[in-house]
């Protein structure tokens, strides 16, 4: 289960991209086509501000022509009139209302059924020329299958991307996207483990926590979790092997400049799946116990006893040095 890299430096034109490719959904779209969906109700007929990403991460130049071509093929529709002025904010609605002698109270829903009924459909037209567009029910049917794809389009891991996934989501259709990749990175995570890079090795347990938040297995998050706090504490993920570590440990120490603290997001996540799983504090130590310092840091961090927490710190250096008498310079 290994994915290829592609190089997002100099993508490759989409137009020549899927020559590669096959498409999905019963052959209708390319895997581009299907993100497309999730982000079309953003665009109008009139002119977009389209994100970065599609050019330099997709290789679209021409977003227009993908939208166009996605809605003669019957993937989206062109919003009506009614629909296009519950785009437009309140106050704008209540100037239009104002201007030609109607009320202005009541909710948005009220103002544009006066505004419909007063107002004859050309001279709305060029008052809301730009039309959004909507998904179709084929649209929907299209999103709901392909379901993880926005979620694969916003991962970090630059090994994973909607070409590679979106086929490894096809050749087993009866697993969730979530599942694949937890298989994908517990493998990795071995791989990492075995060859002694803890920061990579780290990234992944990240992930899979991510993944568990995402399926709500909020007990399996904290204890994935619970490891990313160990390697970021004990300073390896940020080195390929504890010897490295060894030569750069008065970076450990000072716990105002240390690289070994827990990030906060790391620490949020973790109240998160807490206050999900209606823990206890006494119940979340217990679960991290044998983790020791890392779980009274833990602790301490979110209740931002930074005293108590220098000391341990303090307490961790004595004991290096000790443990390490010719680093007396730390």
């Amino acid at each position: 289960m290994a994915f290829k890299r592609d190089n997002l430096q100099d993508p490759t034109p989409i137009a020549e991209k899927v020559k590669t490719q096959s498409p999905i959904c019963e052959g209708q779209l390319y895997a581009h086509e299907v993100l497309i969906l999730y982000y079309a109700h953003k665009y109008t007929t009139g002119a977009n501000s389209y994100e970065g990403f599609w050019h330099y991460k997709y290789g679209i130049s021409d977003m227009d022509a993908q939208i166009k071509s996605l809605h003669d093929r019957g993937f989206l529709r062109i919003g009506t009139l009614e629909e296009t002025m519950n785009t437009a904010t309140l106050p704008t609605l209540k100037n239009i209302a104002k201007q030609n002698g109607l009320k202005v109270s009541g909710k948005k829903n009220d103002i544009i059924q006066r505004i419909l009924s007063a107002m004859d459909d050309n001279s709305l037209n060029i008052l809301f020329p730009d039309k959004p567009y909507f998904l179709t029910e084929l649209g929907q049917c299209v999103i709901n299958k392909e379901n993880y794809m926005k979620y694969i389009h916003n991962q970090p891991d630059q090994n994973i991307n909607i070409w590679n996934f979106s086929e490894m989501a096809h050749e087993f259709p009866s697993l969730p996207y979530t599942e694949l990749l937890q298989r994908y990175y517990s493998k990795q995570a071995e791989n990492h483990l075995r060859q002694k890079q803890y920061g990579s090795y780290r990234n992944c347990i990240f992930h899979m926590a991510e993944l568990d938040m995402e399926d709500e297995h909020f007990e399996n998050a904290l204890i994935h979790f619970f490891e990313v706090t160990y390697y970021d504490l004990s300073g390896l993920s940020n080195f390929s092997d504890s010897s490295q570590l060894n030569e750069d440990a008065s970076q450990l120490f000072s716990y105002e400049y240390s690289f070994a603290k827990i990030a906060p997001g790391i620490l949020s996540r973790i109240v998160h799946c807490k206050d999900k799983l209606n823990i206890s504090e006494g119940e979340l130590k217990k679960m991290i116990a044998a983790l020791s310092e890392c779980a009274d840091i833990l602790l301490l961090e979110m209740h931002q006893d930074r005293i108590k927490i220098e000391n341990i710190y303090r307490t961790a250096k004595n004991r290096y040095k000790i443990n390490h008498p010719q680093k007396q310079n730390i």
